[in-house]
């Protein structure tokens, strides 16, 4: 019988060739900390507001709503027949837009919401036979007119309409 080795420590400690460690789960790496449910749903306030501007839709850019004259570009895919009823009410409220037509309250931002949720919806009903990236222009464009309806009228519009 061939002698007995003399076995010093684990045999995890002698296959792995390391020591177990405190506060690790078999890589070795520190476990991750458990945070309370309670802690986690508050979060610092100031990450909160970091974390919703980076989530808020954009508002439209200059290419796309000409500020000064109200007059809204649109994309191709809502160019189609299938929305002009809605474009051209968009398009009649965004020229004739006064002051008083700002804050999510306001009547003038209910029916922006109302109609851009209508395109959205007969978008989503139709989506089968389009091109994949106008789809998400139109989306988009459509999220960014709803915020686009909450923001007050800037200084140069005002002056041009006086």
């Amino acid at each position: 019988m061939p002698a007995a080795r003399p076995t010093t420590g684990t045999r995890r400690q002698r296959t792995t060739g390391r020591t177990r460690i405190p506060n690790t789960w078999r890589t070795g790496k520190p476990r991750p900390r458990r945070i309370s449910a309670r802690r986690q749903s508050i979060g610092r306030p100031a990450k909160l507001a970091i974390l919703a501007r980076k989530q808020a839709p954009d508002r439209l850019g200059d290419h796309q709503y000409e500020r000064g004259l109200g007059r809204l570009n649109w994309p191709v895919l809502l160019q189609d027949g299938l929305f002009a009823e809605e474009r051209a009410i968009l398009d009649s409220a965004f020229a004739a837009r006064t002051p008083g037509d700002a804050g999510v309250s306001s009547g003038f931002s209910t029916g922006v919401r109302q109609l851009t949720t209508n395109m959205q919806n007969k978008l989503q009903a139709n989506i089968a036979g389009l091109n994949q990236m106008e789809y998400l222009a139109a989306k988009k464009f459509l999220a960014g007119l709803a915020i686009e309806a909450q923001q007050p009228l800037l200084p140069e519009r005002l002056a041009s309409a006086e």
